[in-house]
């Protein structure tokens, strides 16, 4: 429609795929249009985040549809609030099954972030979100023998991989719905070809027929963007600001 179009030129977002969600104008459409549990809402906007930035005004309504999507977006431009969220409303509660969320980041400074932003939009709502900080010690809390009072992971590749290939597995990503690689760039530069390999692992542990793949990035990088043609299914890609900058 011609306000769906404006509200995406206004705001630089570009989008490519089929059957594309529209953008959502405000966190209160949320709401209106899918339910949000009222805690959460309540926590986004208590943390000062009035409106959603464009990325998340587009990328929110990809992931509620449960469609696999390539974000790029200029850092600091809100991404992680643009998975944080989706992924919450999508898992809706606290349920024992282990991990039914995943999200890789190249650094562990990084990953603390991601971390302590979802603990804070998540307040009140039981989630349970971990981060691993020592390989070793997760084999015995994330392994198969372990109680599955997990909801959601945040994670640097190496560590992950770690835990996979013990044997058996330290972590069991049986469950996992929503697998995020955030700066997927920086893991696919160069001189770390490894991450393919390592990605590759990751995918086939999350064995879910349920998983869906998400793929943000600051740049839109050539060889992320081929990858996630090949790897991801019917994937809808998402770019904020000039195309090639």
């Amino acid at each position: 429609s011609m306000k769906i179009n404006f509200l995406r030129n206004k705001h630089k977002i570009h989008v490519q795929g089929t059957d594309l969600p529209d953008p959502i104008a405000t966190f209160q459409q949320l709401d209106q249009e899918y339910k949000i549990n009222s805690r959460l809402l309540q926590n986004i906007l208590d943390a000062g985040f009035q409106m959603p930035t464009p990325i998340q005004m587009q990328a929110i309504p990809v992931m509620l549809h449960g469609r696999e999507l390539l974000a790029s977006a200029p850092t600091g431009s809100g991404k992680t609030l643009a998975f944080s969220i989706p992924i919450l409303m999508q898992l809706k509660q606290p349920a024992n099954k282990g991990f039914r969320a995943l999200i890789i980041s190249p650094t562990r400074e990084l990953a603390s972030q991601i971390h302590r932003e979802l603990i804070k939009i998540s307040e009140g709502t039981g989630f349970r979100i971990h981060m691993i900080h020592k390989a070793a010690v997760a084999a015995k809390k994330f392994g198969p023998k372990s109680s599955k009072k997990f909801d959601i992971l945040v994670t640097t590749p190496n560590r992950l991989i770690y835990l996979l290939k013990q044997d058996p597995p330290g972590i069991d990503l049986a469950s996992v719905e929503w697998l995020v690689v955030d700066e997927s760039d920086k893991l696919f530069e160069d001189g770390k070809t490894g991450f393919r390999d390592q990605l590759a692992s990751i995918f086939l542990a999350c064995t879910s027929h349920k998983v869906r793949r998400a793929m943000f990035s600051a740049t839109f990088a050539y060889d992320v963007e081929q990858w996630c043609k090949l790897n991801l299914d019917n994937v809808i890609s998402v770019s904020i600001g000039a195309r090639n900058s």
